[in-house]
């Protein structure tokens, strides 16, 4: 009588389990894709930190020794 009742629902139970493994799937895919997402938002982020640190060195780099005294005279304290 239990064997009978198992042979029938043993079909369910396999399309239940099925269909919980799909949605484990797409879950755990969706959640990589976000983290994938997440990742290049932060090195682009870092990327153009980056290029405005390059271009503050540069301008930096650029500036003679009488103009950079100048500029930096403001920012000392007396």
């Amino acid at each position: 009588m239990l064997t009978l009742l198992l042979a029938k629902l043993a079909p369910y139970a396999a399309g239940l389990l099925a269909l919980l493994a799909a949605l484990g799937g797409i879950i755990f895919s969706a959640k990589r894709s976000g983290v994938k997402q997440e990742q290049a938002r932060e090195t682009e982020k870092a990327l153009e930190q980056a290029k405005g640190r390059n271009e503050i060195d540069s301008t930096v780099r650029n500036l003679s020794q009488p103009d950079l005294d100048k500029r930096l005279s403001g920012d000392q304290r007396d």
